[in-house]
């Protein structure tokens, strides 16, 4: 049973509460809309390797107006819990809470795990120091320049500072302990789009103190924007998102990202990078344009935002009578 008294079904353990142990971890996977990924995603975790102690998973439906309850009766270990759109961050707290295992990992509907990743992120919670977040690989799902550019460009990717500090942890695969999340109070529910949401949890754990790592293992594969609508709407997202994040964490530097992206010598260092890659000069050079180009929605995502914000703050005008 879980902390509400529901039953949850677990992969490979007996039901978790008074009438079994409590699995070793939980998989939490918000979905809205993408029945196809999804059962991919399943299929998938049906496929993973044994985790001593079981595993536990929960697919928690935003307000999806195609049905993926046909698709989760296919797999009777998961538990299906459903809401009204609400966003990501709500379908995870809702999901993490209706779980009881220690650790929460959490995934996209989008991504496709290797077997090993519940193990390979286990084995990196028994590490000295403990960690109490950890981020798994990130490697996309079908090879191309689009998909090719979203990983170097990290656009779903960990966060990791040249000094090999953590910036951020992305939601497509990281886990964390279930005391974090309790102490925090789980992701910000103000967050209604798919962006930003993870960076600021990851802000507040680090201003907490939390020791979070990135594991070079724990392999999931994620379906990259290989389109450039695609592209493009997520770097707008990101604007969308921007304001909010810096305004939970107003010490993370960020008037000191804006000046080093705009600064001549960051994008000869993002060229080097392209090339050490293993790119062309033209390619690297094509990356770099697109680069600019994403920049530029992320401007118009940046001031969609601000607009947003500028209108709740006015008044409402006055009928006359």
């Amino acid at each position: 049973m879980d902390r509400r008294g529901n039953s949850v079904r677990t992969m490979g353990a007996e039901p978790s509460g008074a009438d079994g142990p409590t699995p070793a971890v939980a998989v939490v996977i918000p979905t809205h809309d993408r029945p196809d990924e999804l059962a991919r995603l399943l299929d998938a975790l049906e496929r993973r390797a044994p985790v001593p102690g079981g595993v536990e998973v929960v697919v928690v439906d935003d307000g999806s107006t195609v049905d993926p309850g046909p698709i989760v009766a296919r797999h009777p270990s998961v538990r299906l819990l459903r809401q009204e759109n609400a966003g990501p961050a709500a379908a995870r707290n809702r999901g993490w809470r209706a779980t009881s295992a220690p650790i929460v990992a959490f995934t996209d509907d989008d991504t496709v795990p290797e077997r090993d990743w519940l193990v390979d992120l286990l084995r990196s919670f028994g590490t000295d120091p403990p960690p109490d977040g950890v981020g798994g690989r990130i490697v996309p799902l079908a090879p191309g320049r689009f998909a090719g550019f979203v990983q170097a460009e990290a656009l779903v990717g960990h966060g990791v500072g040249t000094d090999g500090c953590i910036r951020h942890l992305v939601t497509a695969n990281v886990a964390y302990r279930r005391a974090v999340l309790d102490q925090l109070g789980g992701f910000d529910e103000r967050f209604r789009g798919a962006s930003g949401e993870d960076t600021d949890f990851t802000l507040r754990a680090l201003a907490a103190g939390h020791r979070l790592v990135v594991t070079g293992d724990a392999t999931v594969a994620h379906d990259n924007r290989t389109t450039l609508p695609r592209l493009l709407s997520t770097y707008r997202k990101h604007g969308r998102s921007r304001h909010q994040v810096a305004a939970g964490s107003p010490g993370a530097g960020w008037g000191e990202r804006r000046a080093r992206v705009l600064h001549p010598a960051e994008w000869r260092s993002r060229y080097r990078m392209h090339r050490a890659g293993g790119n062309a000069p033209a390619v690297a050079a094509a990356y770099l344009l697109l680069r600019a180009v994403g920049l530029a929605a992320y401007a118009v995502g940046l001031t969609e935002s601000a607009w947003e914000r500028r209108r709740r703050r006015q008044p409402a005008p006055t009928r006359r009578r």
